[in-house]
């Protein structure tokens, strides 16, 4: 029984002493190149991961360009759209966009958000929208999909109705508002 603790001691504590030493385990884990570097063992070149880096006092370094910096330029703005009145239907882009984020404020009558990938408004009857919310009357919602956006490849209709998710009938008691590029 002795001789079998040692041994699994041993094997417990090999990968620690070959990483104090700089070796490394199948070939899976390594010591950095550097104390800067840290490395990926079995990283597939296809998912382009950057590299993560520290500076002389322990703070993250970023090698990567793809986050935005604050700024005040248009350019780099998100377009908010409103109906500004109240209303039952609201196109927001007449061509392929992305949707950020939804903002509805039902009146009187309780109903349902509906996003198309439309052009235009569709007509009182059986629908298929790609997104529906039910929303109570007097109160208000927000769909927000500002980190991944909701891809549009045809355009971007908001629609309020009164009836369910699948069966449209208009009801110009909502203000509807939106933000999309």
């Amino acid at each position: 029984m002795k001789i079998f603790r040692m041994m699994f001691a041993a094997l417990l504590l090999m990968p620690a002493a070959a990483l104090a030493q700089g070796g490394s385990m199948n070939g899976t884990i390594g010591k950095p190149a550097s104390i800067n570097a840290v490395q990926v063992a079995g990283q597939d070149p296809s998912f382009n991961l950057k590299a993560l880096k520290v500076d002389a006092v322990g703070a993250l370094v970023t090698t990567s360009s793809s986050y935005s910096l604050p700024s005040s330029a248009a350019a780099n703005a998100i377009a908010p759209t409103t109906a500004g009145v109240v209303g039952a239907a609201y196109v927001f882009c007449v061509s392929a966009c992305n949707m950020y984020g939804l903002n509805v404020v039902a009146g009187a009558s309780a109903g349902f958000v509906m996003l198309f990938n439309s052009t235009s408004v569709p007509a009182d009857g059986a629908v298929t929208p790609i997104f529906c919310m039910p929303l109570a009357a007097n109160a208000g919602m927000e769909a927000n999909w500002r980190t991944i956006p909701k891809r549009m490849t045809v355009g971007a209709t908001l629609v309020f109705s009164t009836t369910g998710c699948f069966t449209k009938t208009a009801s110009g008691t909502a203000f509807l508002s939106g933000d999309y590029q």
